[in-house]
């Protein structure tokens, strides 16, 4: 959409409002023929009049602010990027050490993402307000490149302004967005994760092409439930600061040392030799590392202690973070779990089931079900969903006989151990977590029989055997 025309409409649409009531109807007639002409209707005209306040507030000044800071007052040439921005998060925002790197080499990143295959997300969450998420993305929106802060978006806005700068996108206000609920806002955000990332759709009869690869952080009260945006994200959860912690309250009318550290970026990274494939840890893998990749570089550009801090703050990050894998994944991770503590070959769809909502009673991934996709609401997983899920494994129930088989034996329908064997190996690690712990113990106390019922088995083996003589 031109922006002439979304201003022609803004003006028509504010002329309807007059109180001369000729100049009015006139106004009206010429929006029905101009959204007649770019083949649109009344109900477009909201989503318009949007994206034309939003077109709007993405105009810059010709001049930045922050180009104008001097550096020759300052000693930041004899630091690296990593370690003042690092520092000057520090002022403001109370974070963990991991978090500071992180977040220091996600602003550095911002300046050179295209150099790389991926940009990684950046989700700020907390349990409540007055966490300093608000604060921690002002900060971001000082030092990152070609920034726009926003507190509410449409997805025509959100992909036009990747597509029109080029640059970092801030949405505050996130957990009013209904991520988990607007599938066209997911997929701009995930697509928007690997270079090549569009959006195509038409325009006054032409195909247009959207560009969506930018870098996004995100900030909200609670978790994002959408599991393919927090595999494509780095999560720092904040928390109030303590009553011992101070810092620096942040005035935007007096962003002095912001401006310098963002100068000082510019200047360091005209010079610096990134490494578009650095050696990352091997417990990093697939996503896990390419999100990692790019800060990983900088940090080894940085020199220092910055190579082996950036690679501990990914391990600290990733290490027992299962939030962002995949549901099919985790479900298969769990039934080898069960399958382990209970040293059995086969089990009952059912048994599965109950074992899985008694996993552990921390983890709520299956008292919660949401869907494969993780926007549906909230239930109990049953045998059908589970069914389901293990389909695309090549995993489906079957007739199953209980072992030993005798004559009182009824067939269940259930699933064989051997089966998830190739999906295990494929897909999940062999590290051991402490719901394998929590479940041996549950499932070794449930096996053990007592006294009475041993003696009830033994009274029906032993009148079984007489039925087959006497047959």
């Amino acid at each position: 959409m031109k922006p002439e025309t979304l201003k022609t409409i803004s003006a028509l649409f504010a002329m309807m409002g007059s109180d001369n009531k000729q100049e009015a109807d006139t106004a009206k007639q010429k929006l029905e023929a101009k959204l007649k002409e770019i083949h649109k209707t009344w109900n477009d005209l909201p989503e318009l009049l949007q994206l034309y306040e939003e077109t709007q507030h993405q105009k810059k000044p010709t001049s930045d602010p922050r180009d104008e800071a001097d550096l020759s007052t300052h000693p930041y040439d004899s630091y690296t990027p990593a370690v003042t921005v690092c520092g000057i998060i520090e002022k403001y925002v109370a974070l963990e050490p991991h978090e500071y790197v992180a977040a220091a080499l996600w602003v550095v990143h911002t300046h050179v993402y295209e150099q790389f295959m991926v940009t990684p997300r950046l989700l700020l969450t907390s349990p409540t307000w007055d966490c300093g998420k608000t604060t921690l993305l002002m900060i971001i929106e000082r030092l990152a490149a070609r920034t726009t802060r926003c507190d509410a978006i449409t997805v025509a806005g959100l992909s036009n302004i990747l597509d029109a700068t080029h640059g970092t996108l801030l949405l505050d206000e996130a957990d009013n967005y209904e991520i988990s609920l607007k599938a066209l806002l997911r997929a701009v955000l995930n697509a928007g994760h690997l270079q090549g990332g569009t959006r195509i759709h038409m325009s006054q009869g032409r195909v247009k092409r959207l560009r969506l690869f930018a870098p996004v952080a995100l900030a909200g009260i609670g978790s994002f439930s959408s599991r393919p945006l927090l595999s494509r994200s780095i999560v720092i959860n904040m928390n109030r600061k303590s009553a011992d912690i101070v810092l620096q309250r942040y005035d935007k009318k007096h962003t002095t040392d912001l401006d310098i550290v963002y100068q000082h970026i510019k200047h360091w990274l005209r010079n610096a030799k990134l490494n578009n494939e650095p050696e990352m840890p091997v417990e990093l893998t697939n996503r896990q590392a390419d999100n990692w990749r790019p800060l990983i570089s900088i940090a080894d550009a940085c020199g220092g202690n910055w190579p082996q801090r950036a690679r501990q703050a990914a391990l600290v990050f990733t290490a027992g973070n299962r939030n962002d894998e995949h549901i099919a994944i985790i479900l298969l991770r769990h039934i080898r779990l069960i399958f382990n503590a209970r040293h059995i070959d086969q089990i009952r769809s059912q048994d599965l089931t109950t074992s899985l909502l008694e996993l552990d009673e921390a983890d709520t991934t299956w008292t919660e079900y949401r869907g494969l996709s993780g926007s549906e609401p909230s239930r109990k997983l049953t045998q059908g969903s589970l069914a389901i899920i293990l389909r695309p494994f090549g995993v489906r129930p079957k007739q199953l006989w209980p072992s030993p088989r005798t004559a009182t034996s009824k067939s269940y329908r259930g699933y064989l151990r051997a089966d998830f064997e190739t999906a295990w190996q494929s897909y999940c690690d062999t590290r051991t977590t402490s719901s394998q712990k929590n479940l041996s113990k549950k499932t070794s106390a449930r096996r053990k029989p007592s006294l009475k019922s041993s003696r009830s088995r033994s009274r029906r083996s032993t009148k079984s055997s007489r039925r087959q003589r006497r047959a």
